[in-house]
C-alpha cells in the first residue's frame, strides 16, 4: 500500500507542478496586454485565492480531498472556456477579452492550489517513504514543462489541452490508490498527526525567522533564474530555449535531492532531540550558501560578462540552478517540520517558491530588449547586496543555534556521593 500511495503522491506533485509552470508561461505576455483590472484579477484569483485553498485544506483531511477535486475541475472548466473564446495565439499576440481572460487567472489559481496540495502530500510522507520522492515529482514536472513548451511551438491552446490531459489522469491516479473509508484517511493523515509530528519535528525558537531568510533567498533564486534568463530573448529562441531550461532543471532538481538524503535522510528519521537540532542546521547552512554562491555566480554571468546571456550555455546552466535551488529548498523545509506538520506549513512556503515562479515569467517580458536589459544590470547590484545580508543573516542565525545546541547537549559532570568507609 505504501508503495502505491507514493507512487500516487510523487506523480500528483509532478503533474501539478508542471500544470502549474505550463500555466503561467504566457503569463507575461498576457498581462503586457491586460487593462489595470487584470493585475487586481491575477493579485485575487492567483494570490488570495490559492491562501484561501490553503487554509480549507488544512482543517480536515476529507476536505483536503474535497479542495483537491474542486481545484482540478476549476482549472479543467476555467482552461476550456479559454480555449473556446480565443483564438490559438503564437508569441507575441496575446489579447484576452475579459471573460476568457478572468478564466485563465482563475486557472493560474486553481493550479497554483494543486501545486501546494502536492507538495503538502509529498512531504509529510518523506520519512515513511523517501526524499527520494521530492526530487522525482519535481523532475518529472520539468519534464512535463518541457515537453509541453516544444508543443507550444503549435500555438498556446495545444499547451493548456495537453495540461488538461494530464491533470485529471494524475488526479485519478491518486485517488484510486487513496486507502478507502475512515481507515484510509486515518493512515494517510498519519504521518502528519500531532504524536508523530511532535515526536520527529526540529525544536528550534528560531526556525521561522531563518525559514523566512531562507524562503527570501529561494524566491529571489527563482525570479532571478526564470525572469533574468528570459530578458530581451528573441521570438524564435523562446520555445528552444525553454527546452532547454526545464530539462535542466529537472537535472537540477534531482541532484539536489539526491545530494540532500545522503545528508539529511538519518536526521530525519532522528527523534526530536537537541542533538537533532543540531545536526539538522549543518546541512542547511550548507545548501544555503550552495545555492547562494550559484545565484550570484549565475546573476553576474547573465549580466555582466558579454556573449553570455541568451547563450547555450546560459539556458543550460540556469535551468539547473533553477533545479537545484528548488529542490533543495523542499528537501530542507520537509525536515525542519513544525511540531503539527500541518498542510498550512508545507502550502504556505511552496505557494511563495511558484509565486515567485510567476513573478520570473513576468519579468522576462517587461525587459523585451538588450538597451532596458543593460539598465537592469546598473541596479542588479542593489539587489545582490540585499541577497548577500539575507545570506548573512542566516549564517549568523545558523550558527548561533549551532553553538547553543552544543552547549546544551554538553551534559554536566554527576557528583558521586562519598561513602563512609
Amino acid at each position: 500500500m505504501n508503495k502505491s500511495i507514493n507512487l500516487s503522491t510523487t506523480l500528483l506533485l509532478g503533474s501539478m507542478f508542471g500544470s502549474a509552470c505550463v500555466a503561467i508561461f504566457y503569463l507575461g505576455y498576457i498581462l503586457r496586454n491586460a487593462s489595470s483590472s487584470g493585475f487586481y484579477a491575477i493579485a485575487g484569483f492567483g494570490g488570495l485565492y490559492p491562501i484561501v485553498m490553503m487554509l480549507i485544506a488544512n482543517l480536515r483531511e476529507r476536505i483536503k480531498k474535497y479542495v483537491l477535486f474542486l481545484n482540478a475541475a476549476l482549472a479543467i472548466v476555467g482552461s476550456y472556456f479559454v480555449m473556446l473564446q480565443t483564438p490559438n495565439f503564437m508569441i507575441p499576440d496575446f489579447k484576452l477579452d475579459t471573460l476568457p481572460l478572468y478564466c485563465y487567472f482563475l486557472t493560474v489559481g486553481a493550479d497554483f492550489a494543486l501545486f501546494e496540495i502536492g507538495v503538502a502530500e509529498v512531504s509529510r510522507r518523506t520519512r515513511d517513504s523517501s526524499l527520494l520522492h521530492i526530487g522525482a515529482g519535481l523532475g518529472l514536472g520539468s519534464v512535463i514543462v518541457a515537453i509541453v513548451v516544444m508543443v507550444g511551438i503549435n500555438g498556446w491552446l495545444y499547451m493548456i489541452l495537453i495540461v488538461n490531459y494530464i491533470i485529471p489522469i494524475a488526479l485519478l491516479v491518486y485517488f484510486l490508490m487513496y486507502p478507502e473509508g475512515k481507515e484510509g484517511e486515518t493512515v494517510m493523515f498519519h504521518p502528519q498527526s500531532k504524536d508523530i509530528a511532535r515526536m520527529y519535528f526540529v525544536n528550534d525558537t528560531t526556525k521561522g525567522l531563518k525559514l523566512m531568510f531562507y524562503t527570501i533567498i529561494t524566491c529571489f533564486g527563482c525570479i532571478a533564474t526564470v525572469g533574468v534568463n528570459g530578458m530581451a530573448i528573441p521570438e524564435t529562441d523562446i520555445y528552444n530555449a525553454g527546452f532547454t531550461f526545464w530539462i535542466m532543471a529537472a537535472v537540477g532538481s534531482v541532484a539536489a535531492v539526491m545530494i540532500a538524503r545522503y545528508f539529511l535522510a538519518r536526521i530525519h528519521a532522528m527523534e526530536s532531540t537537541v542533538e537533532k537540532e543540531r545536526k539538522s542546521q549543518f546541512p542547511w547552512l550548507g545548501f544555503a550558501i550552495f545555492q547562494s554562491l550559484l545565484l550570484l555566480d549565475t546573476t553576474i554571468l547573465e549580466l555582466y560578462v558579454p556573449g553570455f546571456h541568451l547563450s547555450m550555455i546560459s539556458y543550460i546552466r540556469s535551468g539547473f540552478v533553477f533545479g537545484f535551488n528548488i529542490g533543495a529548498y523542499f528537501t530542507v523545509i520537509a525536515v525542519q517540520h513544525p511540531p503539527k506538520s500541518n498542510y498550512a506549513y508545507y502550502m504556505t512556503l511552496s505557494f511563495f517558491v511558484i509565486f515567485s515562479i510567476a513573478a520570473g515569467d513576468y519579468l522576462k517580458i517587461v525587459v523585451s530588449d538588450m538597451n532596458t536589459f543593460g539598465q537592469v544590470a546598473q541596479y542588479a547590484m542593489y539587489i545582490m547586496a540585499a541577497l548577500l545580508l539575507m545570506i548573512a543573516l542566516l549564517v549568523l542565525a545558523q550558527v548561533i543555534t549551532i553553538v547553543r545546541k552544543r552547549n546544551r547537549n554538553i551534559v554536566a559532570p554527576v557528583e558521586v556521593p562519598a561513602q563512609s568507609v
